[in-house]
């Protein structure tokens, strides 16, 4: 079989396994569900510039993730799959970039094959791809600047290539403001060093590459803060110098050492390779450790606000790191190989007793196609003259199986793992979603996204509820957003209209007497909802 069609059928394979059952489980609280229900409501509103969270504006990202999420929704409608689609088309894009950048800097065709494996089977890059957040949209628009660079250094065209990378550099900007650029600009140094110019580039094009970066770059930035006073102070101060010096402020401050047990395990098994001996690192490998993998990392670990996904883009400098360390191993033949494929057939053996052991109602065919494909996987690999090709078949196979098997697990654990569908399937069932969806302390954009209707909130100490409405142009949001503390009054007319209210946990003894208003009631894993039965007539509550 040629080398491009087999390339073609992995390239398939990933294609089918990543969009099997997308939408089988709801989006989850709390990330997934804002960045779902703003794309929803940009797609309802009409209105993609101003970004909108439950009716109140939310400038905290640039809108291409929510613009990307949109265009999912408008094309396979408002729906977990519309919402996640284009995850999976980025991770494609992602694989194919990483293959082409590794092919332009060493010249090797098994060394680009070796990482693009190595990259396509990191749970840190296949956790950002089946998860909506904006990492995702950000890591693949990292590698296609690092992509467009390199070919300006390689390429006959240069300029070209030039001023296609200002308008990557734009894209990130859009996607992620200033920061998102780290990655990419750390990569010139070792790129221009791996990567003799093959011509020269012209001083004006560097410019205009500047030029482009910035207008681009800056127009949403600029037409929001023409017409909204105080914004250019949100957005150096609060989301910008906060989210690096004062993360205390947004409730992400993590110690200096909080990748060590975060990221780097989600580089497993891989991680373990650069312990191993008979390592030697050449001038070029040198560069990309201290540009691609040091000082980013130590850059996110200086910064004060954390999350597990946030340097996802080192990942690809971590992918180049493995590659190069495995090359050489498979060449000198060396026999501890065997433990990184023990690892990989370890993994779908320990899903399917998690999900025997923890897990009711899954069909007795998942277990039984499971079993089928991990014996395929098995003899295949088994069945390769070189211990490297097992691994390398074992741990691109392994997602590819967990993958499209996931959704069943995640389907059934989705109240476990801050899902709402069985709530809003109750509430749709019994009619419940006509009348108003009133939700205690607690936000819950899921429920908006999924009843594809505004609810009500009570705020009542949560910090999550403190939203920024300075920059509201009216005060119909006031309407949606209630103080438990000042606007009992309108709560009482709330609930004793037709409604169902919502708790989690448990119900507070200062929010007992909103219960009155009620005659039924029903707990649904952490949520308890309290609703109007059809066959009784409720009483109206009264003001305490």
């Amino acid at each position: 079989m040629k080398k491009n069609t087999i390339y073609l059928l992995f390239l398939g394979i990933i294609c089918f396994c990543f969009l099997f059952h997308l939408g089988q489980w709801g989006v989850l609280e709390s990330s997934e569900a804002r960045y779902a229900e703003i794309a929803r409501e940009m797609v309802s509103t009409g209105d993609y510039l101003q970004p909108q969270l439950q009716g109140i504006y939310h400038f905290d990202k640039p809108p291409i993730t929510y613009w990307i999420t949109a265009l999912g929704q408008n094309i396979f409608g408002i729906n977990p799959f519309g919402s996640r689609f284009f995850l999976s088309i980025a991770y494609l894009i992602q694989l194919v970039l990483v293959y082409f950048i590794t092919l332009k800097w060493f010249g090797k065709q098994r060394v680009s094959e070796i990482t693009t494996v190595i990259y396509a089977s990191l749970p840190v890059v296949i956790m950002s791809v089946r998860n909506l957040t904006t990492d995702a949209y950000l890591n693949t628009f990292s590698l296609l600047a690092i992509f467009l660079y390199t070919m300006h250094r390689r390429s006959k065209c240069p300029n070209i290539y030039h001023l296609l990378w200002g308008i990557s550099l734009a894209i990130l900007f859009m996607t992620k403001g200033p920061v998102a650029m780290l990655i990419p600009v750390l990569w010139i140094y070792p790129i221009k060093k791996m990567c003799p110019a093959k011509e020269p580039t012209y001083r004006i094009t560097r410019w205009v590459s500047a030029l482009i970066m910035i207008v681009l770059g800056g127009m949403w930035y600029v037409a929001l803060i023409r017409n909204n006073q105080g914004l250019w102070d949100f957005f150096t101060q609060e989301q910008l110098v906060d989210r690096f010096a004062n993360a205390q402020a947004l409730r992400r401050s993590e110690p200096f050492y909080y990748y060590l047990y975060t990221f780097i395990p989600a580089l497993l098994p891989w991680a373990f390779l650069p312990f191993t001996r008979g390592v030697k690192y050449d001038k070029k490998m040198q560069l990309i450790l201290l540009f691609a993998v040091a000082i980013p990392m130590l850059f996110f670990s200086i910064a004060s606000s954390k999350l597990i996904l946030y340097p996802l883009p080192v990942a690809f400098g971590f992918a180049v790191w493995f590659g190069y360390i495995f090359h050489q191993k498979e060449e000198k033949k060396r026999k501890g190989q065997y433990l990184y494929g023990a690892f990989f057939f370890v993994l779908p053996v320990l899903m399917g007793i998690y999900a025997f052991l923890n897990i009711k109602g899954i069909s007795t065919w998942w277990y039984l196609l499971l079993i089928f494909d991990y014996t395929i996987l098995v003899t295949l690999s088994c069945r390769q003259s070189k211990i490297s090709n097992s691994i390398l078949i074992a741990s691109f196979a392994i997602p590819m199986i967990l993958v499209p098997y996931s959704p069943t697990i995640l389907e059934k654990i989705e109240l476990d793992i801050n899902g709402t569908t069985p709530l809003t399937e109750f509430i749709v069932q019994r009619g419940l979603n006509k009348g108003h969806v009133i939700v205690y302390d607690e936000r819950v954009a899921s429920l908006d996204f999924q009843l594809q209707k505004q609810t009500y909130e009570i705020e009542d100490g949560n910090y999550l509820l403190k939203r920024n409405t300075s920059f509201q142009k009216d005060t119909n949001w006031q309407k949606h957003l209630l103080s438990f503390k000042t606007q009992r009054t309108d709560i009482m007319k709330l609930v004793n209209q037709p409604s169902i209210l919502i708790f989690k946990y448990k119900v507070p003894k200062q929010a007992l007497f909103l219960t009155r208003a009620y005659n039924k009631q029903v707990h649904i894993g952490k949520w308890i909802l309290y609703y109007h039965h059809k066959d009784i007539e409720s009483s109206t509550l009264r003001v305490e």
